[in-house]
C-alpha cells in the first residue's frame, strides 16, 4: 500500500538542547541520545579532567582533557569497564537504570507533560532501533532504543527481554513505541531502519491473520504471541482513530534520530538481563479477550503503511516465500537483503 508524501516529511528535527558535560546526576541514556554516534559504542572514561565522568565521543573527551594538567582518561568498550576504570581513581560511577524493564502495557510516558515532536501537519514522529552484540551466538546481548529528541525524557534505552536477537529487538522497539507514545488523533510516524520489521508488519502479518499464522511450508510461525500483542497495540490505536505509519530510514546514514535510537539500543544491550514478557497475557489484557478481534487486527494492519522514502522496501510473493518463517536468524535476512541495500 502506497501513500503520497505528506506534510510531515517536511519536518526537520530541531535541537532541544546542546550536549552537556556528563555528571553522575545526569541521565546517561539521555546524554547518549544527544550525541550522533557511529555504529560502534565506545565509553570514554575521564578520571582527571575538567569534568570527570563518562563520555560517548572522542570530541567530548578531548574537550575535558586537552590542556588539563596530568589528565587521565581511557577509551573502553563497556559501561562496566568504564566504572572499573574510574573506581581506580576513587570516582564512583554506575550506569543508571533509565527505564523499567517490564513496563505496564498502558504506560504512556509523560504524554501530557512533554509535547511530541511534530511538523506543521501535526504528526507525531519517533525513531526506534534494536541492537545485538554477538547475534546468533550463545552469549549475545540485545537492546532496544526509542529516540524522541535530544535530552528528551521519553527516550528509552532498555535491555531486550527474553531471547537476544537483533530481529526481536527491532520488533520489540516498535512495541515500546506503541506502549509509550501519546494516544491522540495525530498520525504516529515510527521511523526505523529495520527492513525486517516493515516486511513483518506490512507483508507477512496480513497473510498470517488469514491462514492462522502458518509459514509458506505450513509450519507454525515463531513468536506468535509477540506478534499478536504488537498487532493488538496497532488495533487499539486504529480503534481510537489514530493512524500509524512505518517509515524506512537508512541506518548509519547520518540522520540524527536514527543515530540516537541506535546509540540508545546499544546502551540497552549492556543493561541487566530481563526475563521474557508474557506477551499472551499482555495481549489479552489489552483486548479484554483471549484473542483480539481478527477484523480489528486486520484493519490495524491495513492502516500500517510506509511513507515514501529514498529507499523503497520491495514486497512480493517471492520474498514472502523466502522470509515466511518469522524471526529468522538475522544473518539470513541480512544476506538476502545485501544486494538490494548495499
Amino acid at each position: 500500500m502506497q501513500i503520497s508524501r505528506c506534510a510531515f516529511h517536511r519536518f526537520a528535527l530541531k535541537t532541544l538542547c546542546e550536549p552537556r558535560p556528563r555528571t553522575q546526576s545526569q541521565s546517561f541514556a539521555t546524554v547518549i541520545s544527544a550525541t550522533v554516534m557511529s555504529n560502534k559504542v565506545a565509553f570514554y572514561a575521564v578520571a582527571k579532567g575538567r569534568a570527570p565522568g563518562v563520555y560517548m565521543t572522542w570530541d567530548e573527551c578531548r574537550e575535558q582533557t586537552t590542556g588539563f594538567p596530568a589528565a587521565r582518561f581511557k577509551k573502553l568498550r563497556s559501561a562496566a569497564e568504564a566504572e572499573e576504570y574510574l573506581a581506580r581513581f576513587g570516582i564512583k560511577w554506575t550506569l543508571p537504570e533509565e527505564t523499567t524493564p517490564t513496563p505496564a502495557p498502558f504506560q504512556r510516558a509523560i504524554e501530557n507533560k512533554v509535547e511530541s515532536p511534530a511538523d506543521d501537519g501535526g504528526c507525531t514522529i519517533v525513531y526506534c532501533d534494536g541492537a545485538c552484540k554477538g547475534n546468533g551466538q550463545a552469549e549475545s546481548v540485545a537492546g532496544i532504543g526509542v529516540w524522541w529528541g535530544r535530552s528528551d525524557p521519553r527516550n528509552l534505552a532498555e535491555r531486550c527481554p527474553g531471547s537476544q536477537t537483533n530481529n526481536r529487538a527491532e520488533l520489540i522497539a516498535i512495541v515500546r513505541v506503541l506502549e509509550t507514545a501519546p494516544h491522540n488523533k495525530n498520525p504516529l510516524i515510527i521511523k526505523t531502519d529495520s527492513q525486517y520489521s516493515i516486511k513483518c508488519l506490512r507483508t507477512w502479518l496480513p497473510k498470517w491473520l488469514d491462514n492462522g499464522f502458518k509459514t509458506a511450508k505450513g509450519d507454525p510461525v515463531k513468536n506468535v504471541q509477540l506478534i499478536y500483542y504488537l498487532n493488538a497495540l496497532l488495533a487499539q490505536r486504529a480503534l481510537e482513530g489514530q493512524k500509524v505509519h512505518l517509515e524506512y530510514v537508512r541506518g548509519h546514514a547520518g540522520e540524527e534520530g536514527n543515530e540516537g535510537a541506535d546509540a540508545l539500543a546499544n546502551i540497552g544491550a549492556y543493561k541487566p538481563t530481563v526475563p521474557e514478557r508474557d506477551w499472551e497475557a499482555l495481549q489479552a489484557q489489552l483486548s479484554n479477550t483471549d484473542h483480539a478481534d481478527s477484523n480489528a487486527m486486520k484493519a490495524a494492519v491495513q492502516d500500517v503503511v510506509s511513507a515514501e522514502t529514498s529507499a523503497e522496501v520491495p514486497m512480493d510473493e517471492e520474498e514472502l516465500q523466502a522470509y515466511a518463517n518469522c524471526l529468522l536468524p538475522d544473518e539470513d535476512i541480512e544476506l538476502d537483503l545485501l544486494d538490494d541495500y548495499n
